[in-house]
């Protein structure tokens, strides 16, 4: 398991774990991630809304959460496509722009079920959706952390 500890700036408060075995994990984990009973859902990197940027990020997942942050790009990550809560969009605010990531490996789901309604809840939000076939993550893998930052136009 890959553990991806949820930090603030004051430490750590939970942890979630990812399967990185060569099998479906659904199959016998019944997920692909193992949340601790008592962690809650929570936004990923909150560290990042304390930079001084004019802009964030928003990516479905941690993984796509930590490769965007590794580019250079202050991003947070909800902890799945339905996960988003109200008081997430409160720590959201002040923006001039909050790029919502919509992932484009899954048929569609990413566009519909994630970045799309959230950006209706989110002032000054921008959908940006990844090419056929990736998600954050894939993307960077194939073209690189320059790429992402010119997709989103920073």
């Amino acid at each position: 398991m890959f553990a991806i500890p949820y930090e603030a700036p004051y430490g750590v408060l939970g942890m979630k774990f990812r399967c990185l075995s060569d099998h479906d994990c659904k199959a016998v984990h019944k997920n692909r991630y193992l949340n601790p009973s008592g962690n809650g859902t929570r936004l990923y990197n909150t560290a990042d809304l304390f930079r001084n940027e004019e802009f964030l990020a928003i990516a479905e997942g941690e993984i796509d959460a930590i490769t965007s942050h590794m580019a250079g790009i202050p991003t947070v990550g909800a902890p799945g496509a339905t996960s988003w809560k109200p008081e997430f969009t409160r720590m959201i605010r002040g923006y001039k722009a909050v790029y919502v990531y919509a992932d484009n490996d899954d048929g569609g789901t990413g566009l519909e079920k994630f970045a799309e309604p959230l950006a209706a809840l989110i002032e000054n939000a921008r959908v940006i959706l990844l090419p056929e076939g990736h998600d954050v993550n894939s993307f960077v893998q194939e073209n690189g952390y320059d790429a992402l930052k010119e997709l989103i136009g920073v």
